[in-house]
């Protein structure tokens, strides 16, 4: 059946891709019909999109070290980062990279369950829903929505796996990725994270717990970031549990000295009934913005995603899918309105390995 973390084995940064000469290919293409109410001030639209258009290289060279890259071919074109002269570079003077380079590290085993991995590595930020493929997610949480399925920030990761249990530790570059608009980096702060991954019961509980620490300095203001995520899976044959708390604080953000926070929790139900899978997901969030010294914006969300995918072979990586969901929101200032904005999705995935 359809692997729910297509990518939970590159996520979970202490257990990098182990076959030799792997390269997977990962495509997603959709028909997508969103409509607004009145309130939101949004014109109505349909398009079909490629959202997806990945390669997943990994392998081992000899025992002791592994390599692991995703490429995405739909940001060949690169954003500019730094303007020199009368050129344009695409390159980021922090990290040397683009964002055609979604992660690309290696690792070696410095020991029995010790493994150190360098390079733009997978920091497992935001819990359960930040460890899941986004080609999975059709509406993320708006705390989770930070980085939406992009956790990887360039750095150093140190994971330990004992048993079930796998433990990593990690210092990277920020991954708000304040990127520098001169030819000299802007960054004099890291991001540090630990993170825990669980496998128990014979795989039937999947428990994550992650913390990343994010401070920097943009001028003279100092900004202060924390994100908690904690959730995990619960697996049976037929039917699979998922849930998340997540939590980020933003000291800075948007008002010096004050600090900005958003929360989200979601459930979402999976159902087995042969090839198809069914699955509903429901999250309420919270955000307080500091919009000046003394005045803090309340917005209250809901989210909810109903979807059916469709595997008509068993044990191959292709599938359909349709999925609705809506995302409501309401500020706390006199005269607001709830703003909804409602999706239905048509598409096809296809992921997997095109060597074999």
């Amino acid at each position: 059946m359809k692997k729910v973390l297509a990518t939970m084995g590159l996520a979970v940064l202490a257990s990098p891709m182990a076959n030799a000469g792997s390269l997977g290919f990962d495509f997603k293409s959709e028909f997508v019909n969103t409509s607004y109410n009145d309130a939101a001030g949004t014109p109505n639209n349909s398009v079909f999109k490629v959202s997806r258009f990945d390669l997943n290289i990994g392998g081992k060279l000899g025992e002791m070290t592994s390599y692991t890259a995703r490429i995405k071919l739909l940001n060949s074109n690169a954003k500019a980062y730094a303007t020199i002269g009368a050129t344009t570079s695409e390159v980021s003077p922090n990290d040397g990279t683009t964002s055609f380079i979604d992660a690309a590290y290696v690792t070696r085993t410095l020991m029995d369950g010790l493994e150190l991995s360098v390079g733009k590595v997978w920091t497992g930020i935001h819990g359960w829903e930040g460890n899941l493929s986004g080609a999975d997610v059709y509406l993320y949480t708006v705390a989770g929505d930070t980085f939406a399925g992009a956790g990887a920030a360039t750095g150093a990761n140190l994971g330990y796996k004992m048993g079930d249990h796998t433990f990593n530790v990690m210092v990277t570059n920020p991954n708000t990725n304040m990127m520098s608009t001169t030819t000299a980096p802007n960054q004099d702060r890291n991001m540090w994270g630990v993170t825990y991954f669980g496998n128990l019961m014979g795989g039937m509980l999947l428990p994550v717990v992650t913390y990343h620490m994010d401070d920097q300095t943009v001028g003279s203001a100092k900004k202060k970031f924390s994100y908690l995520g904690l959730g995990g899976k619960f697996a049976m044959e037929m039917f699979d549990i998922e849930a998340d708390i997540l939590m980020n604080n933003l000291e800075g953000n948007t008002t010096a000295d004050k600090t900005d926070t958003v929360s989200s929790y979601y459930l979402l139900a999976r159902y087995k009934m042969g090839a198809f899978m069914p699955h509903l997901k429901y999250e309420i969030s919270t955000a307080k913005i500091n919009t000046s010294a003394t005045v803090e914006t309340k917005t209250d969300y809901t989210g909810l995603t109903a979807a059916l995918e469709y595997l008509p072979v068993d044990n191959e990586m292709f599938r359909y899918h349709v999925a609705y969901t809506r995302r409501t929101e309401k500020a706390d200032t006199s005269g607001a309105q709830e703003k909804a904005t409602d999706k239905l999705m048509f598409g096809v995935r296809l992921n997997a390995d095109i060597l074999k």
